[in-house]
């Protein structure tokens, strides 16, 4: 509730001018303090944030009886998960198959998927700029296997220096159309951007193409602003855009044992990674109120290469996730999202030997545009 501030025994506005005050009638005077006192602090009541997690393996989500969340990860009440999948992540039958089985035990265990689409996991060869026509059957084949997930984003950290998108905005734009027309009713997002690597710029571009609508979404990769418990790059990049942004991948390191030297140099440390969760859950998202989700990168670590875990790499909760429950316990997060109207629901399970129908073949969209409105779907704004 709003509180009034008070002049004597008379509000700030009557006590500024006394003689327009006694000009008022006391039933007018009173109303309008009654209306003040009912106004929410600020110009309206917005929603709280969405905390999710990003994380690639369902296993350790998951709790020793089938279908169960570990009993840790359950206290957070986190229901959506963000996952990577390399465009070729069903080149082989057993990529494929380990696929299947990935996105089976996050249906399980009850948790929503926003999928992002990325480069070959092949060290060696990541793969060329992906063509629109293959980019369109990666997804269809995709979609048409796991129809229940409708959260996706077009292509992982576009401006990435390794990245072969990082010179091609437009294909970006039209690997979102491509997404757009296919499933018109999922939540999409425009892209993924990785802090470090003049963000600002790359979606000024892309905006050429998608436009800079209220109903885009758009999404960063900001570790390096947690990292300093700063917000110099994330704000630029809000400022730039109408819409709303996510965080599809944030948090902080505890510890790195890998081959990158610029991330060894790092101060790394539980205490240090604990402080940016309460950063980043608490002075970011106040000062940047259109984050409306933040997926932290990720619950458990490793013990070799990247370990930004909310969690040891032997299952034990490090300092980071207190101050996620304490986020979670001051209410300046919330892990629950209400439906928009007519939101997708998750299809009925298959009968045995029935056939999945195949999509009707989709044309490669002839010019980008942007949506006229957002489908429904979840949302927490």
């Amino acid at each position: 509730m709003r509180r009034v501030a008070l002049v004597g025994s008379v509000p700030w506005w009557v006590a500024m001018d006394s003689s327009r005050a006694r000009l008022m009638p006391t039933s007018l005077v009173v109303c309008l303090l009654l209306l003040a006192l009912a106004l929410p602090a600020g110009a309206s009541a917005a929603a709280k944030p969405l905390l999710a997690i990003g994380e690639q393996q369902a296993g350790v989500l998951s709790g020793p009886l089938p279908g169960k969340l570990s009993p840790l990860f359950a206290k957070t009440t986190i229901t959506q998960v963000r996952i990577t999948v390399p465009w070729d992540a069903s080149k082989t039958a057993a990529s494929s198959a380990a696929l299947t089985q990935q996105f089976a035990s996050f249906r399980q265990i009850g948790l929503e998927p926003l999928v992002v689409f990325g480069r070959s996991w092949n060290p060696t060869n990541p793969g060329p700029l992906m063509s629109v026509a293959k980019y369109s059957k990666m997804f269809s084949d995709f979609h048409r296997r796991f129809p229940w997930v409708t959260q996706f984003a077009a292509w992982n950290e576009v401006n990435a220096t390794n990245q072969a998108t990082h010179a091609s905005p437009r294909r970006v734009a039209e690997y979102y159309q491509t997404i757009r027309q296919q499933c018109p009713k999922c939540t999409t997002l425009v892209a993924t951007l990785l802090d470090s690597s003049r963000p600002v710029e790359y979606v000024k571009q892309l905006q050429r193409y998608v436009g800079n609508g209220h109903q885009l979404i758009w999404a960063l990769h900001n570790y390096g602003d947690v990292r300093r418990r700063q917000d110099t790059v994330t704000r630029q990049v809000v400022a730039s855009v109408k819409g709303k942004v996510w965080l599809t991948e944030t948090g902080a390191l505890a510890q790195y044992h890998g081959p990158n030297k610029v991330i060894a140099a790092l101060p790394l440390s539980e205490a240090l990674q604990a402080q940016s969760i309460k950063y980043l859950l608490g002075p970011m998202l106040k000062r940047n109120p259109r984050i409306n989700r933040v997926y932290v990168y990720q619950w458990q670590g490793a013990a070799l290469g990247w370990d930004s875990g909310l969690v040891r790499p032997n299952g034990k909760p490090r300092p980071a996730l207190t101050a996620v429950m304490q986020a979670l316990a001051a209410k300046r997060v919330t892990t629950r999202c209400k439906a928009r109207s007519g939101a997708p629901k998750k299809p009925a399970a298959l009968k045995k030997g029935a056939a999945l129908k195949q999509p009707a073949a989709l044309k490669q969209p002839a010019a980008l545009k942007q949506p006229a409105e957002r489908p429904p779907g979840n949302d927490c704004q």
